[in-house]
């Protein structure tokens, strides 16, 4: 559509994930600007929730531009996602592209418009004496214009809301807002343990692990939304589970990061369901990443019950 844009920050160009993928890809910063717009705009026109189905890394970098490695460093600095099978998301699609509705929303709320005047215009023939249907009832032509003109605006469409585990209702409840105030519910806080007793078990996995600032900022976000202390350490396991996460990808590659396991709902609900219903394994070398992840854990807890954890 004519007139069709996408946000892009000012500072990208000195962004860290940017200085990231140069320093990991020795890519100029302009073909990496380049490179991450064709994607934007593709998701832009083509997803409604920034999920490319069937589009893995080597077909995103024939269409986008750079080899395997480029887009492996993209995915390490969390400006793309790959899901369990594969395909590639954009994390955030909501709030950076789809508050108004992506380019392809918009297109259909076009045509749906067009629809409703070209209904409206049977129902309403033109009245004896020269006046059009849109002007009966003595409404003046001033009047008939301003209709019109408000009927032609897009609608103004609210992000979609995201879906919160069952704990998250209980939380909304103990904190209404009042009928009439524009002031936003205020979040509980989150008791400084609670993000501890995650981070520990994290470390559980990964004892020379040292989650800083941005990780302990995700456990809270997600804390705030709903989910407990308890919920997060199994979603923990359930990263640790997933074939894909432990390295049974096509670059061999580990992505079990405490940022990404907490990254946002989405995440955490994926790793939840796979703690409770683990994956199962496609190929043989997913069910050898898995014994070996198994195994190391069963030795991990028997040292733990003999000498006490850490």
């Amino acid at each position: 559509m004519a007139g069709d844009y996408i946000p892009f920050d000012h500072d990208f160009p000195e962004k860290v994930e940017t200085l990231a993928i140069h320093e990991a890809t020795d890519t100029p910063i302009g073909e990496i600007m380049l490179r991450l717009f064709r994607f934007w705009r593709l998701v832009d026109r083509q997803t409604d929730n920034g999920g490319l189905s069937g589009v893995g890394l080597a077909t995103l970098a024939s269409i986008c531009g750079g080899d395997l490695v480029f887009w492996e460093a993209v995915c390490n600095v969390g400006w793309v996602d790959i899901l369990e099978d594969g395909s590639v998301k954009m994390p955030g699609f909501r709030q950076r592209l789809g508050r108004k509705g992506s380019a392809r929303q918009r297109l259909k709320w076009a045509q749906q418009k067009k629809k409703q005047r070209e209904r409206a215009k049977k129902k309403c023939p033109p009245c004896p004496g020269g006046q059009s249907g849109g002007q009966r009832g003595g409404q003046s032509p001033n009047q008939n214009q301003n209709q019109n003109q408000n009927q032609n605006q897009e609608p103004e469409v609210d992000p979609e809301p995201q879906a919160l585990p069952s704990e998250a209702s209980g939380v909304a409840a103990q904190h209404p807002v009042e009928q009439g105030s524009t002031a936003k519910a205020k979040l509980p806080r989150v008791p400084s343990a609670d993000i501890d007793a995650v981070v520990a078990h994290y470390r559980r996995y990964h004892e020379r692990a040292r989650p800083g600032e941005k990780e302990r900022r995700k456990i809270g976000d997600r804390l705030k939304e709903g989910y407990s202390a308890a919920d997060l350490c199994e979603a923990i396991d359930g990263c640790h589970k997933t074939p894909h996460n432990l390295g049974a990808n096509e670059r061999g590659a580990k992505y079990l990061g405490l940022e990404l396991i907490c990254r946002d709902s989405d995440h955490v609900a994926r790793y939840m369901e796979n703690h409770r219903h683990p994956p199962v394994p496609r190929n043989e070398r997913e069910q050898r990443t898995l014994d070996a992840a198994a195994a190391w854990l069963a030795r991990k807890e028997a040292q733990d019950a003999e000498h006490g954890p850490g």
